[in-house]
């Protein structure tokens, strides 16, 4: 098993590693492209955290009141685990929504 983690952790790194130097090489892009962000990318990632962080909020209020409900640490740790799941599908949701629709 450790092998294995260890094989995958040196394959992505050569994978990486090939892949920017090839892509330097063809002229399909460069190292320095792959990070850039403009205005529009930090605005439209800033709401899609905020929405995030809203869904988050009204999921964890849930999860305050089970534990308020003295409910099993097993579905208030299942319980945060869903909320914050949620929260991030519905805030990767809300980023791809303003990338298509425009922000």
């Amino acid at each position: 098993v450790g092998a294995m983690i260890l094989l995958t952790i040196v394959g992505s790194i050569v994978m990486a590693i090939v892949t920017a130097i090839r892509a330097e090489m063809t002229g399909e892009g460069s190292a320095g492209d792959i990070d850039r962000k403009d205005e529009r990318d930090a605005r439209i990632e800033a709401h899609g955290d905020r929405v995030a962080f809203y869904v988050s909020s009204v999921f964890m209020v849930g999860v305050l009141t089970m534990a308020m409900l003295e409910v099993p640490h097993f579905w208030i740790g299942n319980g945060t685990f869903v909320a914050f799941v949620v929260a991030g599908l519905v805030g990767a949701a809300a980023k791809l929504t303003s990338y298509r629709r425009g922000f």
